[in-house]
């Protein structure tokens, strides 16, 4: 445990680290249609998650199955454009701790408005708060809604995220996170 923790606390001091978290998982997403409301659309999605960096995986043990999760609000300012904040969070296990993500966002979603299926596209930066360490996050995302009824949509997401670190002596690279 305790070299765990020097592990960490070197990564919090530095390094060219960047948290590339590859996942894979389902989208829902609701929205108003009533005349005279505001168009928001409110939207969750819960992924399977890996790291993708070597440090990641090994020098601090993430090489395991994790889990994320977002909650978003958008707001339509047209058909095809969607201004989005929200938070993601997740969990990355490893044999004597539990590495964690919490990551407010803003961001944006291009979406191909169609009367039943909206293709998007999204990219958000943000704050990633891991432990005690905050770092700038930036993350893209592609996916694919499949309307059920007229406010409930549900599909498929692919994303991945990279968490940037100051390049530093004795510390890993950025932590990349793909997640689907």
């Amino acid at each position: 445990m305790a070299n765990t923790l020097q592990r960490a606390a070197a990564a919090g001091s530095g390094g060219a680290g960047l948290l590339l978290c590859a996942a894979v998982g389902l989208s829902t997403s609701a929205h108003a249609q009533a005349p005279g409301t505001l168009p928001l659309r409110a939207r969750t999605s819960l992924a399977a998650a890996t790291m993708v960096s070597d440090s990641q995986r090994g020098w601090l043990g993430y090489d395991g199955l994790g889990g994320v999760g977002t909650l978003e609000l958008g707001y339509a300012l047209l058909p095809s454009l969607e201004l989005r904040v929200g938070a993601a969070f997740g969990g990355f296990p490893a044999e004597d701790h539990t590495g964690g993500l919490l990551q407010p966002q803003l961001g944006a979603a291009l979406i191909w408005p169609d009367a039943s299926t909206r293709p998007w596209l999204q990219v958000d930066a943000g704050l990633g708060f891991t432990g005690v360490l905050l770092r700038p996050v930036l993350r893209a995302s592609v996916g694919v809604d499949f309307q059920l009824t007229g406010a409930l949509s549900v599909g498929p997401v692919l994303c991945s995220s990279q968490l940037s670190q100051p390049d530093r002596p004795g510390t890993p690279p950025d932590p990349r996170a793909p997640r689907v």
